[in-house]
């Protein structure tokens, strides 16, 4: 079983802190992927990584799984790779990443140089996952343009779950964030492979 969850959220809203929590993996290792026990039926998860998001990476679609320097790419090549040659039980396959709100915005890609824009290129980001036989499920975190993503959602048949009305915890004076390890715990309860 192949397993994509996404999560999406607003830029600087606490994506790759949730990531961390769910994984235990930091943004700043780069020795992907890992191996997670479950030990509900004795059996291993591969798990990759990636803390950010296409969007603010400046990765067109086009891109996303195709370009050889892309960091999407190098996840689902090494997942497909050592996955499948490891004499341990592996159950499941994940690939965890995260997706910016939409923004309008026009953007240069920052491998092939095309101009697209952020509203239309995450349902591609999407696609090119279901096209490479991925379950996909987002995860929505406070912060996010909820109705975007139902709406995205219902429209491509996607498994999704609303994050956004778990308390927030203060940082400094007015500044409120989502509690990340809570929010990785609804994750583990509900979409978690």
């Amino acid at each position: 079983m192949k397993v994509a969850i996404l999560i999406a959220g607003p830029g600087n809203g606490g994506k790759s802190s949730v990531i961390t929590c769910l994984t235990g993996i930091s943004s700043i290792r780069k020795d992907n992927p890992h191996y997670l026990r479950d030990r509900t039926n004795n059996s291993w998860l591969c798990v990759y990584a990636v803390h950010y998001s296409p969007q603010e990476a400046r990765i067109c679609p086009q891109c996303y799984l195709s370009h050889p320097r892309s960091p999407f790419r190098k996840g689902i090549n090494i997942l497909t790779s050592k996955c499948n040659i490891l004499s341990i039980r592996i159950s499941t396959v994940v690939f965890i990443s995260a997706l910016q709100d939409p923004t309008n915005k026009n953007i240069q890609c920052a491998l092939c140089k095309r101009i697209f824009n952020t509203n239309t290129a995450i349902p591609q980001y999407i696609n090119s996952l279901i096209n490479n036989s991925y379950d996909v499920r987002i995860a929505i975190i406070p912060g996010s343009n909820v109705n975007y993503w139902t709406s995205l959602a219902s429209n491509m048949s996607l498994i999704i779950r609303n994050f956004s009305n778990l308390p927030s915890i203060r940082v400094g004076r007015k500044r409120r964030i989502s509690d990340p390890f809570m929010i990785a715990d609804a994750i583990r309860q509900s979409i978690w492979p």
